[in-house]
C-alpha cells in the first residue's frame, strides 16, 4: 500500500502485485438457465455493511430497477448483516429481483456466477481492488466498485473498473452498462489489465529478476527499474 510506505517514510520498497490465477478465473460459457434474458448483477461480497457497503449497492439497485424491471441482483447469503440485508430488500419491495445464494461459494461456483453475470459489483467503502474485483477482471466482466485511486503510484495505468461510491452513482453506472458493447469493451480491458500485471507468468519472471539482481549486489534503483 503506497499510503503506508509514505507514512513509514520508506523509499526502497518494490511493488510486486499478488498473483491471480488467470488460467482458472477466465471467460467461460455457462447456461444462464433461470436467468435467461435477465440483466444480472453479481455481488459476492460478505454482507457486512460497515466494511462492504452492501446497503449502498442494494439501494442503488432499487433505483436502477425502477426503469429496468428485467434485472436480477445475486447476493451471497453470508455475513454479519444477512438479516439486515433481507429486511432492506423487503422494505424496498424488490424481493422478486434479488436472489440469495447460500454461501460461502467454492471457486468453481464463483467462476460460474462471474460468468453468467453481466456486471460484477464489489465493495463501496474502501478505496481499492480486492479479491472479488480481481477475479471479476480475470473473467472479463465489467466491475463496479469504489475507487482505485491508490493504484496511481503502483501501476503505469489504473485498473479499468467503473468507480461508484453512492447509491445514485451505482444506479447511473448500471444504467450505462445496459450497453452490451460497453460491457464487452470494459471486460476485455479488465482481462488485459489483470493479465498484464497479475498473471503468474508475468510475476514469476519479475520475482526471479529481483532475486537475480539482489544476488548480483545491484542497488535498489537498478532493481526497481528492472521490474
Amino acid at each position: 500500500d503506497p499510503t503506508n510506505l509514505s507514512r513509514l517514510k520508506l523509499k526502497t520498497g518494490i511493488h510486486l502485485p499478488v498473483m491471480w490465477d488467470t488460467n482458472f478465473f477466465k471467460p467461460t460459457n455457462y447456461s444462464k438457465e433461470e436467468y435467461q434474458d435477465k440483466f444480472i448483477i453479481f455481488h459476492p461480497a460478505n454482507l457486512d455493511w460497515r466494511l462492504k457497503g452492501n446497503d449502498i449497492l442494494i439501494n442503488g439497485f432499487a433505483k436502477f430497477l425502477e426503469l429496468n424491471k428485467n434485472s436480477i441482483l445475486i447476493l451471497i447469503e453470508r455475513g454479519v448483516d444477512s438479516e439486515k440485508t433481507h429486511s432492506l430488500v423487503k422494505k424496498l419491495k424488490i424481493q422478486k429481483n434479488v436472489k440469495f445464494v447460500k454461501g460461502p461459494l467454492n471457486s468453481s461456483n464463483l467462476l460460474k456466477y462471474y460468468n453468467i453475470a453481466d456486471v460484477v459489483a464489489d465493495q463501496f467503502i474502501f478505496d481499492g481492488l480486492g479479491g472479488i474485483g480481481s477475479e471479476a477482471l480475470c473473467c472479463q466482466k465489467p466491475l463496479i466498485t469504489f475507487g482505485t485511486k491508490i493504484y496511481g503510484s503502483m501501476y503505469s495505468e489504473p485498473p479499468p473498473n467503473i468507480d461508484a461510491e453512492t447509491s445514485d452513482e451505482i444506479s447511473n453506472r448500471l444504467q450505462s452498462l445496459l450497453d452490451a458493447n460497453l460491457r464487452i469493451d470494459l471486460g476485455k480491458k479488465g482481462r488485459d489489465w489483470i493479465t498484464k500485471y497479475h498473471s503468474p507468468d508475468v510475476l514469476s519472471k519479475k520475482i526471479l529478476k529481483v532475486y537475480e539482481l539482489i544476488l548480483k549486489g545491484e542497488n535498489i534503483e537498478i532493481i526497481k527499474n528492472a521490474v
